[in-house]
């Protein structure tokens, strides 16, 4: 029994509370369910959110090429080609001087200058095709297929151009200061083109990008270019041929680690 007296007769029935009973689900606010048991789902690309891996991209490197070997191999070739004939008419443009002669060790700084000045032209054109070869690469990480016409539409040149100047001189540089610091550049430099041909950075923020991107994740990025060096090395070995397995292999291991550093989705 309870102390309530009872309703006057005619009363209604006093309305039910909005407030739910005790241990039950309220309803969902708005229409949306609630999230499934256990959180939410893992993010897409395939890795589930495990952590980042080094023999995983150069794994995903060798799956990526072999799915896409035909056009990944006409546009190293392009590549090889075009530096070879880069390298052949910088040579004839202002020949690379002797440091050693019969008479020992020579320096001298005009013919050093003169070469120094077309190498770093020369290598700059190149940038264009490194740039292809990475466009097409991270098509590929995201899903689509090796298309080297809409890698290399999907240019600016310019941007590309003055990126690739910037990146010689500032190796060069590096280099001629006792080789360390250019080696040091190289590496926290190597996603620059990324930056450009992906997000339209602009030279110098490229730069600034890349090098936060490298030294964010260090050790497996040193980890995953040693790996790659391994890779090109293997290829050299097998009479260079290996190179046209070898440096789309790299250029997708390098496209994979740059979306992964950055916690973006992959292609499965």
């Amino acid at each position: 029994m309870t102390n309530e007296p009872p309703p006057y007769p005619g009363e209604p029935n006093p309305p039910a509370s909005d407030l739910p009973a005790y241990g039950s689900t309220p309803p969902p606010q708005g229409g949306y369910p609630p999230p499934p048991p256990g959180g939410y789902p893992p993010a897409p690309g395939g890795y589930g959110g495990a952590p980042y891996s080094a023999p995983d991209a150069i794994s995903f490197g060798w799956r990526k090429f072999k799915e896409n070997a035909g056009a990944m191999i006409v546009a190293t070739l392009v590549v090889v080609i075009g530096t070879i004939v880069l390298g052949v008419i910088s040579e004839l443009i202002a020949p690379s001087p002797a440091l050693f002669t019969s008479d020992g060790f020579q320096f001298d700084a005009g013919p050093m200058l003169a070469s120094v000045v077309a190498q770093t032209i020369t290598g700059t054109v190149g940038y264009i095709l490194a740039a292809m070869l990475t466009r097409g690469s991270l098509d590929v990480v995201d899903g689509g297929r090796f298309d080297i016409g809409r890698a290399f539409g999907a240019l600016d040149i310019p941007k590309v151009l003055i990126t690739g100047l910037l990146l010689s001189v500032l190796s060069t540089v590096g280099y001629l200061l006792c080789v360390l610091p250019g080696i040091v550049f190289a590496i926290f430099s190597f996603f620059t083109i990324y930056f450009v041909v992906d997000k339209g950075s602009d030279p110098v923020a490229a730069i600034g990008s890349s090098f936060s991107l490298v030294g964010g994740n260090f050790g497996n990025a040193l980890l995953t270019g040693l790996l790659a060096a391994l890779v090109l090395l293997a290829g050299v070995l097998l009479c260079l041929v290996g190179l046209l397995a070898a440096v789309p292999i790299v250029s997708l291991a390098g496209a994979y680690a740059f979306r992964r550093f950055q916690e973006q989705p992959v292609a499965p």
